[in-house]
Formats: structure tokens, C-alpha cells, sequence
């Protein structure tokens, strides 16, 4: 594809043509998949999530492994055609709105149940949990820094400054 032709496509997916108010309606295709990447990732975490539950195991452990079996880490793996088909560019920018709120509503959750005077009377345990709980995923994601960065090719970030990048975001 010429320089030109890639051009076009760049300005015409950023500038798209005045409609009317407000994004382009959607049609039954779309929402049907939608409805369809959302089903199948309900139904597979449920199941995973039940699984794991008869093996005497948190629920949770289930669930995250259905999410990595459904993602490009396996499925994209085996079938990039199923990944693509099941979880189309649409369904995931719906899939991602769709966590988030479940997060956003968990947290809420979880803020609701915590028990301040629990916390006032174990403050060195509260305060080591959070201190570790973000102390050593740092320390790993510098660590992991330290052996990736000799791998990189030349014009390498500055090593200090890679370990500061990597560090936090190992969490």
C-alpha cells in the first residue's frame, strides 16, 4: 500500500463525515456480537469459576484462568480466526467499558465492608501488608528490568531510567 493510499485511510478514519449529533448508530451485527463475547466470556468464567470451587478452591482462580484462555495468550494462540470472531475490535472496546464498571462497583464493595476499627487495632499488620504489597512487585519489576535490558538492541534506554519505567508497572 503506497504512502498516499495509507494517508487517505488515516485521515478519513479521523475524520469521518458529519452525521448528525452524536456516533454512528449501531446496527444488529454489532450488538450481536457484543452480546456474543459477552456470553462467552459469562459462561466461561462461570464454569471455570464452579471448577474450581468443586476442587476446593477460590472461585476467582477459575475465573481468571477462563479470561486467559479466552485472550490472545491461548486462544489467539491456537485459532486467531475464533479470537477475532468471538472478540471483534467492537466487542472488546464493550468488553473493556464492561470491567471497568465491575471493578469500579467491586472496589465500592470492598469499601463497604472494611471495618476501620479492624484496621486502628492491627496498624503494623495493615501497614507491612500495603507496604509489601507494593514493595515487591517493584523490586521484581526491577529485577526483571535488570535481566531484559541487556537483551534490548542498541540505543537502550538508560539503565537506571528503564528500572524506574519497568518497576511499577510490574504490578
Amino acid at each position: 500500500m503506497s504512502r498516499s493510499a495509507v494517508a487517505k485511510r488515516l485521515f478519513a478514519a479521523a475524520n469521518p463525515p458529519a452525521s448528525g449529533l452524536g456516533p454512528a448508530p449501531l446496527d444488529g451485527t454489532v450488538v450481536l456480537r457484543q452480546l456474543l463475547a459477552l456470553a462467552a466470556a459469562i459462561i466461561m468464567a462461570r464454569v471455570l469459576g464452579l471448577a474450581f470451587r468443586r476442587w476446593r478452591q477460590p472461585p476467582v482462580i477459575g475465573e481468571i484462568i477462563a479470561g486467559i484462555l479466552l485472550g490472545p495468550s491461548v486462544l489467539g494462540w491456537i485459532s486467531p480466526q475464533a479470537l477475532s470472531f468471538l472478540f471483534p475490535p467492537e466487542a472488546i472496546a464493550f468488553l473493556n467499558i464492561i470491567a471497568t464498571l465491575g471493578v469500579v462497583l467491586y472496589m465500592f464493595l470492598a469499601g463497604l465492608e472494611l471495618e476501620p476499627k479492624l484496621l486502628r487495632r492491627q496498624t503494623m499488620a495493615t501497614a507491612a501488608i500495603a507496604q509489601f504489597g507494593v514493595l515487591v512487585p517493584f523490586v521484581a519489576g526491577l529485577l526483571l528490568a535488570a535481566l531484559v535490558l541487556p537483551g534490548l538492541p542498541s540505543g537502550q534506554p538508560t539503565p537506571l531510567y528503564f528500572r524506574f519505567f519497568l518497576g511499577p508497572r510490574w504490578r
